[in-house]
């Protein structure tokens, strides 16, 4: 993987679940590690209308390098590049070699 592709800061998140007063539980957002260099690479687009309302999402292929980070990421994961949130649909150790991580992901179906 050359250095020159991997051109986009982005941040990794994990769900984190928190225990209410009232027993219920409510999810939100922790960063793991710091941002990273990645590559994001659009696949395809499409549009849908859903209760009177056109959503637009994109499929992404975004490429990061090999860590222990990255060796730990999960499809309950999403990657924040800027204001837009792509939620992880599959993840590929590309040949198995700890190099290169590349992840399916899609952005704008429900945004977090």
């Amino acid at each position: 993987m050359r250095a020159g592709k991997l051109n986009k800061r982005v941040q990794l998140q994990m769900p984190h679940r928190v225990k209410g007063d009232d027993g219920g539980f409510t999810q939100s957002w922790v960063d793991v590690g710091g941002k990273r260099w990645a590559e994001i690479v659009p696949i395809s687009g499409r549009e849908a209308n859903r209760s009177n309302q056109t959503i637009a999402s994109t499929e992404a292929r975004i490429t990061l390098r090999y860590s222990s980070v990255t060796a730990e990421i999960s499809e309950t994961w999403r990657v924040l590049h800027g204001e837009k949130v792509y939620d992880i649909k599959r993840i590929a150790n590309l040949e198995s070699a700890d190099e290169v991580i590349e992840l399916t992901c899609e952005a704008g179906v429900n945004d977090g």
